[in-house]
């Protein structure tokens, strides 16, 4: 529970080690019967409540090791208390449902997120969380307005969820709803990584659109040196293609290289210099941690199907009402999918959109 409180202040590494020492704590008590009668396949896991594998896979889940996520839940849900413990249910569907977010399934990852609330009564932490994986949904889908209305009930109570609202805000164009909730946050002790990397790099968007690149840079080089102590790359890989050209530039290159984007080593050396050490705890079984491959952050943002039908048919010149009797389609509704693709190709014409979507290959 002390690893959970961890992750919910950000602070991942403190998070993973006490999460660690409670697997370790449980495991020592002995491994339960076999998964199966006569089944050759050795024991299942160990005893615990479940809660420290859930809070190693939401810090895996915010590293960008899903596969490693993925296998920590498989654990938890198959623990005697996995049905039993409210607070273990709730974050057992949060953390799928981040999962989903991170794997471009945002329909499934709502409904993921469902059972969350009515699981945990009255869970202020449970109905923020289950808010955001909505918002995130209907931003993902095209729909900006219905993405800031679910973030209504998300308050700076929760800093975390009230950085991660704010980055929402801002993606879904209110950028003046989502300073006010940065600077409504009141956190009753210090909070971690996780929030200042968060609220660093939704100030940095605000001052990038505003035309203050040099603060913007100065953002984005320090929400670098916050997260790489604690690999934490969810942030910058879902920021969008507004911060690809601020990682581009000197120093943010260099301090996010060989942990966020890729890195060769010199001759040999297993870490850039000036990384910091990699001191991920061992899996359950004692193997390594293998970080999943980063994702380029050059990789197309996901279109919906009709938003793909839209950019291939701007692409031919079609005019907007040409689109929209192709498609069968009002005028309003096609005007709305552009409105969304020019949003995630981070362009403002039909030209330059065109133009993106050739670059990232999505015609």
């Amino acid at each position: 529970h002390l690893a959970l409180l961890d992750y919910l202040n950000g602070w991942l590494d403190r998070a993973e080690r006490k999460a660690l020492a409670a697997l370790s704590e449980a495991e020592r008590a002995g491994p339960l019967r076999p998964s199966g009668p006569g089944s050759g396949s050795g024991p299942g896991p160990g005893p615990g409540s479940g809660i420290e594998r859930l809070v190693l896979a939401a810090v895996a889940v915010d590293r960008h090791e899903l596969g490693r996520a993925q296998a920590l839940l498989d654990e938890a849900a198959r623990l005697p208390s996995a049905t039993r413990d409210p607070v273990t249910a709730a974050g057992r569907a949060l953390v799928t449902a981040r999962l989903l977010l991170a794997r471009g399934k945002a329909r499934a990852a709502v409904e993921a997120a469902d059972p969350a609330v009515s699981t945990a009564v009255a869970s202020p932490w449970a109905a923020s969380h289950e808010k955001l994986v909505a918002s995130a949904a209907h931003l993902a889908e095209g729909r900006p307005d219905s993405a800031a209305e679910v973030l209504r009930g998300v308050s700076g109570d929760q800093p975390v969820c009230a950085v991660e609202a704010a980055a929402l805000q801002l993606a879904a164009g209110r950028p003046r709803d989502a300073v006010d909730l940065l600077d409504g946050i009141r956190a009753e002790g210090p909070t971690g990584p996780a929030v200042a990397v968060g609220a660093a790099l939704v100030r940095a968007r605000v001052a990038e659109e505003a035309g203050d690149t040099v603060t913007a840079r100065r953002l984005v080089a320090q929400a670098l040196l916050d997260a790489r102590r604690e690999r934490l790359r969810r942030p910058f890989l879902g920021a969008g293609a507004w911060i690809r050209p601020l990682l581009a530039t000197a120093p943010s290159r260099a301090l996010a290289e060989g942990w966020l984007t890729p890195g060769p080593p010199r001759h040999g050396e297993q870490s850039r210099r000036g990384e910091p050490p990699r001191h991920a705890g061992p899996s359950r079984r004692g193997e390594p941690l293998r970080p999943e491959p980063l994702p380029s952050l050059l990789v197309a943002p996901e279109l919906s199907g009709r938003e793909h039908d839209v950019l291939e048919r701007l692409a031919r010149m079609m005019s907007t009402e040409e689109i929209a009797a192709d498609l069968y389609l009002s005028v309003n509704t096609v005007k709305t999918h552009l409105k969304s693709v020019y949003r995630k190709l981070a362009v403002n014409r039909r030209g330059e959109a065109v133009r993106r979507a050739r670059e990232l290959r999505l015609l």
